[in-house]
């Protein structure tokens, strides 16, 4: 089955589970704006998902270009990053940016990792890789697709250019950099092999 045939049975199928109510892991992450708060106050963001919880940051009245990254259980509160830290604030006071699902391949990511340091930039059709100490290099994409299994949570691609090829696989869930307390929605495992031997990294990715 052609990839952009996958892609379209997920999209189906995920809006379906969707509009049943329940919060799915391939819905983070996805871009907020704040509302219903006053303009001489903020949004508090708190610790944990709860009122009592202390607070980390604020968000101002005018706020958009949120990333959110998760729920709570309950739905009442949103997970999103702020100044390299993860923190929570209340649902009713963030409102959905309209914007397509990170795993239609529409979405541009900007996705790292560590040991070494390294970064894939990606745009639809094009990656941007680079690492410590190296040039970098652009990575065109051959092909892509999504398990037939009514999840768009995984994503895979092939990758080459110029004597270099590889795998991506992005994956929607809980991940974590290892370099900051920040949490995202999104993680990838990249397999590459170059004139220079062969590389498998893993990192994660946020919206760019």
């Amino acid at each position: 089955m052609a990839a952009n045939t996958i892609r379209t049975i997920g999209l189906g199928l995920a809006l379906a589970m969707s509009s049943a109510g329940s919060v799915l892991a391939e819905d983070f992450p996805h871009y907020a704006a704040v509302t219903g708060v006053a303009a001489d106050d903020v949004l508090n963001l708190r610790a944990e998902p709860t009122a009592s919880a202390p607070v980390l940051g604020t968000l101002s009245p005018g706020a958009t270009g949120i990333e959110i990254t998760g729920a709570s259980a309950d739905e009442k509160w949103l997970r999103l990053n702020v100044d390299g830290r993860t923190g929570w604030a209340a649902a009713r006071f963030l409102k959905d940016v309209p914007m397509p699902p990170w795993w239609t391949e529409q979405v541009p990511l900007a996705c790292s990792g560590t040991e070494p340091f390294w970064s894939l930039r990606y745009a639809p059709g094009l990656f941007r890789f680079e690492m410590a100490g190296e040039a970098a290099q652009n990575l065109d994409v051959e092909w892509s697709g999504a398990p037939q299994n009514g999840k768009a949570e995984t994503v895979g691609m092939k990758l080459s250019r110029k004597g270099t090829e590889g795998f991506v696989v992005f994956k929607g869930g809980t991940c974590s950099d290892g370099m900051s307390d920040a949490l995202y929605a999104i993680g990838l495992d990249l397999f590459l092999k170059t004139s220079a031997g062969r590389r498998a990294l893993t990192g994660c990715c946020r919206l760019d």
